[in-house]
């Protein structure tokens, strides 16, 4: 079955172009709202934090953390750093103690301006309750100097839940957009679907349909910028239009591919 279905996805990777139409106006029980992501700050160095900062080389305070996110929403959480280590080489990172929340990269982007250094990591809430991760940041410098590391307690998250709707497909982002599809017969009562889709701003790896047979991933590039997923579903014979919707950032309403 598995080789059957190998030389399926072969055979279907091209077709027409089909495109995200938005879905059909929801009930009022379905509205959504898209919820603010109001910033907190971080507040200045303290003149007797001084000390204890030279000590450790590095001290490293929230800059941005998301008032409020959505499940399967992709967010970022900046930090501030404060650097005394002369002959710095690298800061290196570990995390712990995260509950509800998927980190999709280890290694912070950096940006360096006149109001100071920062690191911006990215994550996704997966359930409905949510606490970043504790990270702990530790000094590597160029002549080999030790310095205690510098801790930051992971902030509990306000995470809001999509409403439920039997035709969502797990997926939320700025955009999704089918490029390519195809349909042919998998067996005497079932058809594959195979489609071609690119998004933005999203955790595409996490798609899921509902009520098919089969289904699954044939590649992916996954990105929190831009991501592509080639996908396959088994469906039953009897269903004409295939279709599934999903969560649109954007536009704060879950909208249909069909």
């Amino acid at each position: 079955m598995k080789k059957f279905l190998s030389t399926i996805l072969a055979l279907v990777l091209f077709g027409t172009t089909l495109t995200a139409e938005p879905a059909p106006e929801a009930a009022p029980a379905e509205e959504v709202v898209q919820p603010a992501t109001t910033e907190a700050t971080s507040e200045p160095v303290k003149a007797d934090e001084e000390q204890t900062i030279a000590a450790k080389g590095l001290h490293i305070s929230y800059e941005k953390v998301p008032a409020k996110v959505l499940k399967g929403e992709i967010f970022k959480v900046q930090l501030k750093l404060f650097v005394t280590a002369p002959s710095l080489k690298e800061i290196v990172y570990s995390f712990s103690n995260a509950q509800g929340v998927k980190q999709l990269k280890k290694t912070p982007e950096v940006s360096n301006s006149d109001n100071g250094l920062f690191h911006t990591f990215y994550f996704v809430a997966t359930a409905g309750q949510a606490k970043l991760p504790d990270f702990t940041a530790s000094v590597v410098t160029e002549d080999g100097t030790q310095y205690e590391d510098s801790s930051l307690s992971g902030e509990t998250l306000s995470v809001a839940s999509l409403p439920s709707r039997a035709d969502f497909a797990n997926i939320v982002a700025d955009t999704f957009t089918i490029t390519q599809h195809k349909t042919t017969s998998f067996d005497d009562t079932h058809n594959i679907v195979v489609f071609m889709a690119d998004a933005t701003n999203c955790d595409i790896a996490s798609m899921k349909l509902p009520d098919v047979f089969k289904q699954g991933i044939e590649s992916i590039k996954e990105s929190y910028t831009k991501s592509k997923i080639t996908y396959y579903a088994v469906i039953n014979k009897d269903i004409k239009n295939f279709s599934f919707s999903y969560y649109n950032l954007k536009s704060g309403a879950l909208e249909q591919v069909n």
